[in-house]
């Protein structure tokens, strides 16, 4: 146990799953051809956007469709 608190690990598995999922989001978007000339933290940031406006358009729909599936 003394190992761990003092590899510095503790306290790091937030950030390393905060890093995987963002590479999975750039990959995602980037193999789509939408990051195409873009680096360093402009293809993160609008990775990042582009993630965040599919989830919303997503969550959107389903909410029309669950609303009409009520009527």
């Amino acid at each position: 146990m003394g190992h761990l608190l003092t590899s510095g690990q503790v306290g790091n598995i937030g950030t390393n799953s905060m890093k995987l999922i963002r590479e999975d989001v750039i990959n995602k978007w980037d193999k789509l051809g939408f990051l195409d000339g873009l680096d360093g933290y402009s293809k993160d940031n609008v990775a990042q956007l582009f993630e965040n406006q599919a989830s919303y358009l997503i969550k959107r729909m389903v909410g029309l469709m669950l609303q009409l599936l009520q009527e």
